[in-house]
């Protein structure tokens, strides 16, 4: 009789414990959060991040608008290069990255201030907007900076 108080004890104390385990891990994904970094495609990203995170966010830093917009670059989504990680957007943050992308006056340090939530996969976009690039970066996009994917390799 001991022994199965003990195993019921022991069993709701690890449901209990799996309760609040499940009801943190909803709270960090339903909380809104934002992040500052710069506006990159997925697919140049992927390559950055590659070579490490300072090298990741020198190829953000530099990373040309005309690049983004390429057809291969587009269709590959959009997201956010900080502290040398990159954060991929929702379908919605694609949309509205491309919408900042067409409109921006700047060649390249696309620096942005995103709030959303962290997804499954992705990072659902409540909001973007561009933002001054405090690093001191001049806006000085080179033909050889464009293209930056085919470079990486």
């Amino acid at each position: 009789m001991k022994k199965t108080n003990l195993s019921l004890i022991l069993a709701l104390l690890a449901m209990a414990s799996f309760s609040l385990f499940a009801q943190g891990k909803s709270a960090k994904t339903t909380s809104n959060k934002t992040i500052k970094g710069y506006l990159m495609d997925s697919m140049c990203a992927t390559m950055a991040v590659s070579k490490g995170p300072k090298v990741a966010m020198e190829k953000a830093e530099k990373h040309s608008k005309s690049c983004a917009l390429e057809d291969d670059c587009e269709a590959s989504g959009y997201g956010v290069m900080s502290e040398g990680k990159f954060i991929k957007f929702d379908k919605k943050g694609d949309k509205d990255a491309l919408a900042l992308l067409n409109k921006t006056d700047k060649k390249n340090h696309i620096m942005i201030e995103v709030t959303g939530m962290n997804g499954k996969d992705n990072f659902a976009v409540s909001s973007i907007k561009e933002i001054a690039d405090n690093t001191g970066a001049t806006d000085n996009a080179k033909k050889s900076d464009m293209h930056e994917h085919h470079k990486m390799n």
